[in-house]
């Protein structure tokens, strides 16, 4: 096997492996988050009930993503197990992201509601805050998967200078 077939095999698992672990940390950050989605317009809202333990995690985090332009029309509400208002957020960006503290298990309640009459696509999510090893595991993923793709970006410009020298 010459040098370039091995260097394209490794390269090959790099990728192989890189999207693998891409795909395991990126299911691992996403295990514990319900994600709803949905529309909501003035008469409209999304409600999430979530289950969360403070012996898993001391921290929850609730995410909204919009392809519209909103401009604080929407508010995020997150309710404790006792209905008490924990966090009250206009939000006026396409992608949003709150950490709050969970004090207590129980069922912790998302609201996401808005006082306009257009109606705005919405995708809400409600969880723990993932583990930093989980998050470790996806950037390393990431950076074999580029690592194998670089790989792959060199062997293919050696090839076509040994390609061009043969025909010159």
């Amino acid at each position: 096997m010459t040098n370039k077939t091995k260097f394209l095999v490794i390269a090959s698992a790099l990728i192989g492996i890189g999207a693998a672990l891409l795909f395991f940390g990126s299911q691992s950050i996403t295990a514990d988050i319900i994600i709803e989605e949905g529309q909501i317009d003035e008469t409209n809202s999304i409600k999430i009930d979530v289950v969360l333990d403070p012996e898993i995690s001391i921290e929850g985090v609730f995410a909204v993503q919009t392809l519209e332009e909103n401009e604080g029309k929407i508010l995020a509400i997150v309710l404790d197990p006792n209905d008490v208002q924990i966090v009250s957020t206009s939000i006026n960006q396409r992608s949003f992201e709150e950490i709050f503290e969970i004090s207590q298990m129980g069922t912790y309640t998302l609201i996401i509601k808005t006082q306009s009459s257009e109606t705005l696509s919405v995708v809400v999510g409600i969880g723990h805050v993932p583990d930093s090893s989980s998050y470790s595991i996806s950037m390393a993923g990431f950076f074999i998967l580029l690592l194998g793709m670089l790989g792959v970006l060199i062997i293919g410009v050696i090839l076509v200078k040994e390609r061009k020298k043969k025909l010159s």
